[in-house]
């Protein structure tokens, strides 16, 4: 892949950061009158976690110089994407270095309106004086109405707390889409080409794991630090808490709570019936909380209607599981404990069919029900999709 015909450009309204990688224009749309820099190190994460998983062979060439440490970093990331999934190819990069210049002062965190990201905020609120939010991470370009809602809680919040909020949009995940590669192996690359555009001094990455439970994921305690360059430190933050943790040090702000976002599925602020909705619904019920965003968990039926799809969902599954326990509510306790044994019944059989079927039965029931079996991925395997997904249409600034 080479990166390729990096513009910096000026409007009243905003700076846009843009380069060809191949034949896809990525840009990075930043505030007006930011101090960007016309480098290659905004383009470098995209462009190498998509070269690993689709480029024969894996090369990265660049116009524009890289910082010398952030191309260390990327060796070490190779590394830890290839131990987790040999599929991920090394990729050579080849490029002239130079050291970062000194971008914003600042330190930020991105703030996406979730239980992680409000924990990361309030945990270090007196070092913080950025919020970012992105718009094409977890928020699609084209879903006008989510990104509204969430700039006016981002904005409530900062007026709050005395900080800035700072609104980037990007088209990076739309080159995941063309290349077939999974948003959950790639969002993390996608953060960080946004820090780097936007280049603070420090920058706060809140992590959705904790040292209990550590899966291979895109943003990762063994990742993301390594986006690093000389002038731009990254910190993943968070893994010392559990959910239920991150929901207790909040709870005193009714600010956080009162504009809590946890839902991907596109139109909705929040849904109330996906899984990662009901994996916050049901702490705030053990702990008697409330947040108008989400629904009240009334009774456990909405949770017979999920099924667990792999072991991270499984791992939050048994966070709640064993915090149901503790507050004595036998009834969410007892729904949880079915769909863990579901998973684990359905991940057994899946397990026996590949190791001892060759995959034949797995097969059999496609053919069957015209579908995919409801399985798992063990740790949500990292590489690309088996063919590149048609990309959906998004706005270009």
């Amino acid at each position: 892949m080479k990166i390729s015909e990096i513009n910096l450009q000026e409007t009243p309204d905003a700076v846009r950061l843009s380069a060809k990688l191949d034949d896809f224009e990525l840009w990075y749309k930043l505030p007006a009158g930011w101090p960007a820099s016309a480098r290659g190190d905004a383009f470098l994460p995209p462009a190498l976690v998509v070269s690993m998983v689709r480029d024969k062979p894996p090369e990265i060439t660049s116009d524009a110089p890289i910082s010398p440490q952030l191309r260390l970093g990327c060796e070490q990331i190779q590394h830890v994407l290839h131990g987790w999934d040999p599929s991920f190819r090394y990729a050579t990069i080849q490029t002239g270095e130079k050291l970062s210049e000194p971008g914003h002062p600042g330190v930020a965190s991105f703030f996406s309106g979730g239980l992680d990201s409000s924990y990361t905020f309030l945990r270090h609120a007196e070092e913080i004086t950025h919020l970012i939010l992105v718009r094409g991470s977890d928020i699609s370009l084209a879903d006008d109405r989510v990104f509204t809602a969430a700039v006016r809680h981002g904005e409530k919040v900062a007026r709050a707390f005395g900080k800035t909020l700072v609104v980037a949009e990007t088209n990076s995940l739309e080159l995941g889409v063309r290349r077939g590669v999974r948003r959950w192996t790639y969002f993390g690359a996608t953060l960080a080409g946004v820090a780097l555009a936007l280049g603070f001094r420090k920058v706060y990455v809140a992590g959705g794991q904790n040292y209990g439970s550590l899966w291979a994921a895109g943003s990762h305690l063994l990742l993301d630090r390594h986006w690093s360059t000389e002038t731009t430190t990254f910190i993943h933050d968070g893994v010392e808490a559990r959910r239920s943790d991150k929901l207790r040090a909040i709870a005193g702000s009714r600010v956080l709570l009162d504009g809590l976002r946890v839902c991907l599925r596109r139109g909705n602020y929040n849904c109330g019936r996906c899984e990662k909705c009901l994996r916050t619904m049901i702490p705030i019920r053990l702990l008697g909380c409330s947040s108008p965003t989400l629904p009240l968990l009334a009774s456990a039926a909405p949770l017979r209607a999920i099924r667990l799809r792999d072991d991270a969902e499984f791992s939050y599954c048994r966070e709640n599981y064993e915090l149901a326990l503790d507050v004595g509510d036998a009834e969410i306790a007892g729904a949880l404990l079915s769909l863990m044994r579901g998973y684990i019944v359905r991940k057994t059989v899946l397990d026996f069919d590949k190791f001892f079927c060759g995959g034949r039965l797995a097969r059999a029931y496609r053919i069957l029900r015209g579908r995919d079996p409801a399985g798992h991925e063990p740790n949500r395997q990292l590489g690309g999709s088996r063919r590149p997904a048609q990309p959906r249409p998004g706005r270009n600034p």
